[in-house]
C-alpha cells in the first residue's frame, strides 16, 4: 500500500515562500521531487527566504530528512535563506546533526573505496567470466580439429602429421596451424 505525501506552495510576503508539507513522508510513500521545488524557485526569482509548515504531516522517516537536505542545498546554491522553525523538533535536531558532520575529504563523490576482500572477490569474478571465454575457445578449437580430421581422412591426417613435424613439437604452433587448416577444410 502506497501512501501519499503532499507539497503545496504559498507566499507569506513578496520574497518569502512557504512550503506546506502534508501526508506521509516515508520511504514507502509517493514523494514529491526536489525538481518541483527547483522549478518553483526558478519561476519566482524574487524569493529570498523559504519556510516550512509541517502541521499536516502524519508520519515521517528519513525520506523527509533527505528531501529537506536536498531543498536546503538547492536554496544555498540560489542564495535563499531557509527557515526551519516550522519543522518538527526531531527533524530540526537531525538536520542540525547532519549539518554538523563534515563531509569526508579526499574521497571524491561517485568513487568507492573498496576494501581488500571486495577487490579480491571482484577480481575472482572477472577471471571466472574470462575463463568461460577460454573454455569456449578450447571447445571450438577441439571441434574444428575434429572437423579437420573428418573431412577427408586420407588427406587431412598426413597434412596434420606434416604440421606436427614442422611445429617442432611446440603445442601453440600446432594449435594455431590446426585451427587455420580446419578453417580451410570447412570451406571445402
Amino acid at each position: 500500500m502506497t501512501f501519499q505525501s503532499e507539497l503545496t506552495y504559498s507566499k507569506l510576503q513578496e520574497d518569502n515562500l512557504l512550503i506546506n508539507l502534508a501526508g506521509n513522508w516515508r520511504l514507502d510513500s509517493t514523494l514529491p521531487l526536489v525538481a518541483d521545488v527547483e522549478r518553483h524557485i526558478k519561476i519566482n526569482t524574487e524569493i529570498k527566504k523559504l519556510c516550512f509548515n509541517t502541521d499536516n504531516i502524519k508520519e515521517w522517516d528519513t525520506a523527509l530528512l533527505t528531501f529537506l537536505i536536498k531543498v536546503s542545498k538547492l536554496c544555498s546554491q540560489n542564495n535563499i535563506e531557509t527557515d526551519n522553525n516550522g519543522l518538527p523538533e526531531g527533524v530540526k535536531r537531525l538536520l542540525t546533526l547532519a549539518a554538523a558532520v563534515p563531509e569526508r575529504q579526499g574521497i571524491p563523490h561517485g568513487t568507492e573505496h573498496r576494501i581488500f576482500v571486495t577487490r579480491i572477490g571482484l577480481t575472482i569474478i572477472e577471471y571466472w567470466k574470462k575463463s568461460g571465454e577460454t573454455i569456449y575457445f578450447i571447445g571450438d578449437t577441439f571441434l574444428a580439429f575434429l572437423n579437420m580430421m573428418r573431412v577427408r581422412p586420407g588427406f587431412a591426417v598426413p597434412i596434420f602429421l606434416l604440421l606436427y613435424r614442422k611445429a617442432e613439437l611446440k603445442p601453440c604452433r600446432l594449435l594455431h596451424s590446426s585451427v587455420y587448416l580446419s578453417g580451410l577444410f570447412s570451406l571445402l
